[in-house]
């Protein structure tokens, strides 16, 4: 019994300093958002903004699993012209993205990481400025799939123990588009943010 005991408590300490490495955190910046795909067309790079929660999980020395869920605003942009009049279009694609990255300490300051994420779209909108016509917004969720799936890669630099920074590439894999035709497109966007520890 002595050794049970024993035993359990050695076993609750270090789950207790475990428990005690463990950081949670927030996050958020700026997104480079575009569309890929053979029926992505003329879609160009639009700006976004990306704003959520982390959790640091230390699994090994120098690894740390690290779980996310973040609010994305996503989509792309396109400007052409149609029987002499242009026009501007965006797509605001919104997202709760669910990443869950690993990540490797290079130096004490610098790490990589790179994992998987899951997306759901929470709404989707056209905007459309037409030239002399002023604009326009219409709710297109129908057009697009409920969620997203794909990679991410990206490095960390630590300014302090608090404060970091963060660049991320996030590569859908799994098409987006749920219209019947012209649906070949995936989600690409760039994130470059900062972070705090708490």
């Amino acid at each position: 019994m002595k050794k049970l005991f024993l035993a359990a408590i050695a076993v609750f300490g270090f789950v207790s300093v475990q428990a005690q490495d463990v950081k949670f955190g927030a996050k958020g910046g700026l997104n480079l958002a575009n569309i890929t795909g053979s029926d992505a067309g003329g879609s160009n790079m639009k700006a976004g903004f990306h704003v959520g929660a982390f959790v640091e999980i230390p699994i090994a020395d120098k690894l740390i699993i690290q779980p996310e869920i973040h609010y994305s605003n996503q989509g792309t942009q396109q400007d052409g012209a149609f029987e002499g009049i242009s026009f501007d279009a965006k797509f605001q694609l919104n997202y709760i993205n669910v990443p869950v990255m690993f990540k490797y300490a290079i130096t004490e300051k610098f790490s990589i990481e790179g994992g998987p994420y899951v997306g759901f779209l929470t709404s989707a909108k056209i905007e459309v400025d037409v030239a002399g016509f002023g604009s326009n917004s219409e709710d297109v969720k129908e057009l697009f799939k409920s969620t997203d799936f794909g990679l991410g890669i990206g490095m960390n630099y630590d300014f302090s123990d608090v404060i970091f920074a963060n660049v991320r590439y996030q590569a859908g894999l799994t098409q987006i588009g749920d219209s019947g035709e012209g649906d070949d497109i995936k989600n690409s966007v760039i994130q470059i943010g900062l972070g705090f520890r708490f």
